[in-house]
């Protein structure tokens, strides 16, 4: 699948929430580019529109968090045990 380009968005990561053994929701992280998305509940409602509309219903994201790093491990890959406990 190709990456897709949201306004306002720099770098962002999804990660699973699971409960007994089923994904239970996604949350997606995401590092503002710039000063294009200053409010956090209009910056989510653009994201989740923009998703919407190039992705299936079960694949948009029910969270949007707005971080300043995403996290990474000390090889510099991007920590996703650390996304999964933050969601």
């Amino acid at each position: 699948m190709n990456p897709i380009w949201v306004y306002g968005v720099k770098r962002g990561a999804v990660a699973q929430r699971i409960r007994d053994g089923r994904v239970e929701s996604l949350t997606a992280f995401v590092i503002r580019d710039g000063d294009l998305i200053t409010d956090d509940y209009f910056g989510r409602k653009v994201i989740r529109t923009a998703l919407r509309e190039k992705m299936p219903s079960y694949m948009v994201p029910k969270r949007v968090i707005f971080l300043d790093e995403l996290p990474v491990t000390n090889n510099g890959k991007l920590d996703r045990k650390r996304l999964r406990e933050m969601a």
